[in-house]
This record gives C-alpha cells, structure tokens and sequence, in this order.
C-alpha cells in the first residue's frame, strides 16, 4: 500500500529500522505538512491532508506530545493494509490489563485515554506508562543509581556517565546489578544471514525459554511461537527468511555469574540473622577491641569458659565418727561435679566404710537439700561403692534431681565423711572439690 500526500510516497509493506522512523515517515506520507497551532490557549494541530483520513475531523487533531503519538498509531492501525510492527492497541485499562506483551519494552497505546505505556514483562497487565512511569532509569553517575529505587525487580537503567547498563535485583535504593556480559546473565546478538531456504540457525546460548529471545528479520519483530520457534541452542523459523535477509537474534538470560558489592556497601539489614557462622570466620579473626563492653553474655561462654571451683582442706578423716566442714558459696551458680582425693588407701568394705553426703543449707541454716546422691555409689562400700585410692581423685555422685545442684551466693553447704563400724585406717591429707558453672 501507498500513500500519496506527500511527494515521495512511503511503501508501507516495508517497516523502517525503527518505530519512531517509521511514524515520521508515515506522518508525513498520510497528514503532509503538519502544524501546532495554539487559540486561547488551547493547543491543536492541523494537517494539510486530512481527507484521507476520516479520523481528523476538520483536518484539526486535538493533542500533542504523548496524546499526538498514541493518537497517531490508533489512526494508522486503522487503515486497511498498514502494520505497525510490535505495537499494540487497548480499548481501555481492562483491556490493557488481560493483555500479555510480547516482549520486553513493547509499546502499547490505550485508546481511551490516548497514553502510551511500555512493557515490564511478558505477564497479562505487566504495562508502565510511557511518560511518568517506572520504565527504563537513566542515572547521570554512581551516587545518582545507589539512590535510585527500583520499580520493579528486573527493571533496566543506564548510567550516563558509564554508559553501563544494570537491571534491578530489589525494590530499595541502590539494589542495581551492572548488566554484564558473560554465558549466564548476559545478552547476547546473534547475526544470520537468510538464504531462503534455511530455516534453522544455531544461537551462541540456550535461552533456557522462548519468553528469552527477541528476533527480528529486516528490523521487523517476529512473533514468537508462530514465527519460530527454539529447542536448546537452535532457532527455527516456520517459514525460511528470504535470500539476503538481515536476522539479528537477541538472547537475554537474566542471571549473574558473581557481584562483587561496593567497598563499605553491605550494611547489617542486608545479612539474614544467623547467617554468619564460624565456617564464614577465619581462625583467630575476631579480635577483643571487636567486642562491645559487657556484651558477652553466659549463654555465649562454653562451661569450661564458666566452670569455677572450690577447694576445702578436710584435713584427715578419723576411723570412726564424722568430719564435716562448713563452705559459704561465693557466686550463684550450678554444682557439676566433686572429686575427693587423699594421699592413701581406703580398701572398699561392706561393714566399715564412709559415707559421703553434701547438704545446701541455704543462707539461714534451715535447708536440707542434698547435693550427693544418697545411693551406695556415694560410699567406700565393696558392694556398689569404691575404695580410694592413693592419690587418685575419686568421683562423688551428684544428686538425680537437677534442681538440687543449684545454689545461690553465700549459700552455705555442710560436707560430712561418715564413717560406718571402724575403719582400716586413717584418711590422711584428704581434700575436697566442688565444681560449679556460675551464673552470668
């Protein structure tokens, strides 16, 4: 089809290099000389050939800017044989919002409302307003990205002082990823030549998804599923591109193969709780003046770290009758474990035999709670007890009830070594200890 208002008439069925080319052209082939006129304030344009089109009445169109453009491509859709490639058109908003695009950056114009909008994704409604919306961001430098919020996840910008291109990874400022190019997280053109007869091309990557590619042949955009189709690496088109055809495939997979982040960049909202472990800690890598006054806590400290212990000289343990020794606590803590040790031999005996026994009588000498455990295995006995032995430390039980293992400062605690019958001998330079974990 062509039009002939102008003197050098425009072969419709042959699509420019670009969209705004081809309105150009076919403004100038369909409304010839084209004026803005402003009457009391009001802004309209007239054209020196408006019969042809029934759409300006009175040869007047009453927009401009944005609302020129979208009325523009409404008019040229119209006319019977013209194709405005990868342009699409929307009664109203609920129609532009059942409508998927096509691809990422299509341009759509919404009839009732005369406004353009730009596709973020390829998900009926995923449509941004051309003008004022959240499209592609241009940031003049560094500082002006890292303060830039992102409009949506995926989103592209361009920093002009750089010319690098980035893609939003979240929704607060500064979550910007330079585009770069690499086999995962990259775009990438192919370039083919058509013969007209080949139909299938082998593309650098595996878009992974057709949703990936853009291609067009001639700088016409081709729709994807009924113009062609892709499996792994290869590109087929339903029909052979003609013989000398330009075919340009873009292949965008978006990914990333590594981010380094800025020096100083990673603020503490951006680690997740309990992520840093001790395999992410080198050995001996953090250092005291790293650690806040009084931050370490008792939960923090392994027991060793909180184990404190008590030593009380027993002095020799008669053949028969009590030794008892009186211990004030000096922190609040938990009783873990007693050793007893001397520097001779008791041999284990079912008749004469001590009996060891602990007893937390509180701060006012009035409690009874027993530290030991009463069993035989706190006793010299040969039948489940154990003899001392020189020098050997040997192990008292503790009570079964944890409960009872806990104390308080200045609780007072009643050791007594009773001895059953009579013993074989004296227990000479005999001592005591008693193993807490305090309490921080």
């Amino acid at each position: 089809m062509s039009c002939g208002c102008s003197s050098n008439p425009v072969n419709l069925t042959e699509a420019p290099a670009s969209i705004a080319s081809q309105l150009d052209a076919l403004t100038a082939a369909l409304f010839g000389t084209v004026t803005k006129l402003v009457v009391d304030g009001r802004v309209t344009w007239t054209s020196t050939c408006s019969a042809s089109l029934p759409f300006i009445i009175a040869g007047v169109v009453p927009f401009e800017g944005e609302g020129l453009l979208c009325y523009l491509i409404r008019a040229l859709k119209e006319i019977p044989g013209v194709v405005l490639p990868g342009i699409l058109t929307f009664a109203d908003e609920a129609a532009r919002n059942a409508t998927a695009p096509e691809f990422v950056g299509q341009i759509g114009s919404q009839r009732d409302t005369n406004k353009l909008y730009v596709a973020t994704g390829i998900v009926a409604g995923n449509w941004d307003p051309a003008v004022g919306g959240t499209g592609t961001v241009v940031f003049a430098n560094t500082a002006a990205r890292a303060a830039a919020v992102p409009g949506f996840i995926g989103q592209f910008g361009s920093q002009t002082d750089t010319g690098e291109a980035y893609v939003a990874t979240g929704l607060t400022a500064g979550d910007w990823i330079l585009a770069s190019a690499g086999s995962s997280g990259a775009f990438t053109q192919n370039n083919f030549t058509g013969t007209g007869a080949q139909t299938a091309f082998t593309l650098t990557q595996d878009p992974g998804s057709i949703v990936n590619t853009w291609v067009f042949v001639d700088g016409v955009y081709q729709n994807k599923t009924t113009a062609y189709g892709v499996s792994g690496t290869t590109l087929t088109f339903t029909e052979a591109p003609a013989n000398g055809a330009e075919i340009q495939a873009i292949v965008g997979v978006m990914g990333v193969t590594s981010v380094v982040p800025d020096d100083l960049s990673v603020s503490t909202a951006k680690i997740q709780d309990e992520a840093v472990t001790t395999a992410q800690l080198a050995s001996d890598a953090v250092e005291t003046a790293k650690i806040k006054d009084a931050s370490v806590t008792g939960d923090k400290l392994s027991t060793v770290a909180k184990t404190r212990s008590i030593f009380v000289d027993l002095g020799t343990i008669a053949t028969t009758g009590t030794t008892t020794k009186n211990i004030p606590a000096p922190l609040a803590g938990t009783l873990i474990g007693a050793r007893l040790v001397s520097t001779v031999n008791l041999a284990a005996n079912d008749t004469n035999y001590l009996t060891f026994a602990l007893v937390n009588k509180g701060q006012a000498a009035a409690g009874t709670t027993a530290m030991f455990s009463a069993t035989d295995s706190g006793t010299t006995k040969a039948t489940g007890g154990a003899a001392i032995a020189a020098n050997v430390a040997r192990a008292l039980p503790l009570h079964a009830t944890a409960g009872n293992a806990t104390l308080v400062s200045d609780d007072v605690l009643v050791f007594t070594a009773a001895a059953s019958g009579t013993l074989a001998n004296t227990v000479t330079n005999a001592a005591l200890r008693l193993d807490f974990t305090i309490a921080l």
